[in-house]
Parts: C-alpha cells; structure tokens; sequence
C-alpha cells in the first residue's frame, strides 16, 4: 500500500478511514478510474447526503450536479443503473412557469441519461405533454469541493483548505483548486446548448410546443 504524505497532519496516526454510513441506496457508477455516488434519481448532493459525488483518484470533484424546474424539484417516477449507466425518468408537480401560468401536474417528462466514459455523459430529455405549448426554466446546479477521500468519510482537516477557483464563459464552468502536493485539480462542465445565463446554476429556458422534446 503507498504512502500518502497528504493525510499526515490530519490523521491520527495508526487509524484507519471509516464509512459515513451506509451507501447501499446509492447508485454507483464506475470506470476507467471514475466513480459516480449519487441518488437512485442521479442527483448528487454531498450537503444533503455526503457520500454523493464524481470521484477520481480519491478526490471528488463535483459535489453537486441537481436539476429542477425552476427551482421546483421534480418527482422521480423510475430508475435503474448499470455498472457504468444509469437512467432516471421524472415528471413535474403542478406548478406555476415562468410566463405565470399554472402547468399541471404531470405534463412533463423528462428522462435523465448518465454514461460513465473519458468522463460523465449527462443527456436531458424534456417532453411535453401537456395540451399546450409551455415555457419551461430547467436549472442544473453544479459544484466542486475537491476533498480528499479521507475527508468524506469523516476525518477533520486540520491545514487550510485552498481556494476554489470558478471561471465561467458562455457554455461552461471551470473548477480548479491547488493542492499541498503542488498538483493543481481541475473540472470542467460543459453544456449544450450553452444556457441562457449561469448564476450557479445552468439555466436553460426551454419553449416546448405540445408533444415536443428538447435535449440539453
């Protein structure tokens, strides 16, 4: 087993990491070296549920990737997961849309798509079921925090946390952060189409007419 000099200050010498619980409800994803924790619906959340994130060579990288329909969290109707895939179907709560009208509950779909690959792979699929046409705000939340494996399974860091930084351009955010071992670590979320303003979150402003889909 290698030596690594990057848990010497925080941890007590001769202990071993311990589980923050059980992740059997978890879906986990794995390959080529990375790992996905999330929900059974593909929502990742470590304020929520610690455990949850992207993980590779025992950092994890995001540690939040949540959608919403303006800030609505969806309903999850089913979902299943491979080794290395995963899907989630969801429908909306009766709610009220951007343009101020009430949108019934169940007028929409929208079926997530997760590949494991070179990195994650999110389709979003948005289907309209409603009798008329509909404006829709989709909102994908994203976040890094970079801790160290150790760290998520409870041990409590003792030297200062370096600062993340975000560098946003029309179609992606940058999350980079310096290590103690000189190594700087960095992810980059893209998107498609490029949303139409990003404030923390991704939000894309979607005109679906009835029976139609939109991809992001």
């Amino acid at each position: 087993m290698a030596h690594d000099s990057r848990v010497e200050d925080w941890l007590p010498a001769g202990e071993e990491p311990h589980a923050t619980g059980s992740i059997t409800h978890c879906a986990i994803l794995r390959n080529d070296g990375i790992c996905s924790v999330s929900l059974p619906s593909g929502e990742i959340d470590a304020a929520f549920d610690s455990a949850t994130g992207v993980y590779y060579r025992d950092t994890r990288f995001i540690s939040q990737l949540t959608l919403s329909f303006g800030g609505v969290a969806p309903v999850l109707l089913d979902s299943k997961h491979q080794p290395f895939a995963l899907t989630a179907i969801f429908t909306n709560p009766a709610m009220q849309m951007p343009g101020g009208q009430l949108l019934p509950r169940q007028s929409l779909i929208m079926r997530r798509q997760r590949v494991l690959d070179e990195g994650l792979l999110e389709v979003l699929s948005i289907s309209n079921y409603h009798r008329e046409a509909v404006d829709v705000e989709l909102r994908v939340t994203v976040d890094a925090d970079f801790h160290d494996i150790f760290e998520v399974r409870g041990f409590e860091r003792t030297s200062e946390r370096p600062l993340i930084e975000v560098e946003e351009s029309s179609d992606s955010v940058t999350f980079r952060s310096p290590g103690r071992d000189q190594l700087e670590r960095r992810c980059r979320v893209g998107f498609e189409p490029a949303p139409s303003r990003f404030d923390g979150a991704a939000t894309f402003l979607l005109h679906l007419e009835p029976r139609a889909t939109r991809d992001v």
